[in-house]
């Protein structure tokens, strides 16, 4: 919905979605919102994706991802709405390497109404090595994300698991 507000605005993004099947599916998904402006770069080629990202975001592009679910299970470790779980390290990584500014972004309802907030920026620390300054970025989206699922509960869409099953006790 971010996405389609921003081009409704005028501006062109790309983005990282997973590969549908069949191919042809995905190529027509990729087709139509190339024809709406927003960029889709496979999120299987990751080499070339995180190339092709870094390369829009030092060229002063935007890049939309989606940060409050962690697709790779190879996230970093969060609280996020009181519980752990991952969220993925992408926005945090490409917003240290590139020098972009990290933007969360959250959206709801008012009525017919969708609105959308572009929270501050994310700052980065400056005296930790980079995997912690990763982790601190993206607890502090964690923690925005935390405040608008609480604020709009009923406009938070999920469709996969967020949090890990809790284990079984033997």
């Amino acid at each position: 919905m971010a996405g389609a507000a921003l081009v409704l605005s005028g501006h062109r993004f790309a983005t990282v979605a997973q590969r549908l099947r069949p191919e042809r599916l995905y190529q027509r998904f990729v087709s139509h919102r190339a024809a709406l402006g927003i960029e889709v770069l496979p999120a299987d080629e990751t080499r070339r994706t995180v190339t092709t990202l870094a390369q829009r975001l030092r060229a002063g592009e935007v890049v939309c991802l989606v940060a409050d679910r962690d697709t790779s299970a190879a996230g970093i470790g969060v609280r996020f709405c009181g519980a752990p779980t991952t969220f993925p390290a992408g926005p945090a990584q490409l917003a240290l390497r590139t020098g972009a500014a990290l933007l969360p972004v959250s959206l709801w309802y008012n009525g017919p109404r969708l609105r959308v907030r572009i929270h501050p920026e994310i700052l980065p620390g400056r005296e930790a090595a980079t995997r912690a300054r990763v982790a601190a970025m993206t607890q502090e989206l964690a923690d925005v994300f935390t405040d608008a699922v609480r604020r709009h509960p009923h406009d938070w869409h999920v469709l996969q698991p967020v949090w890990p099953a809790p284990a079984h006790r033997t």
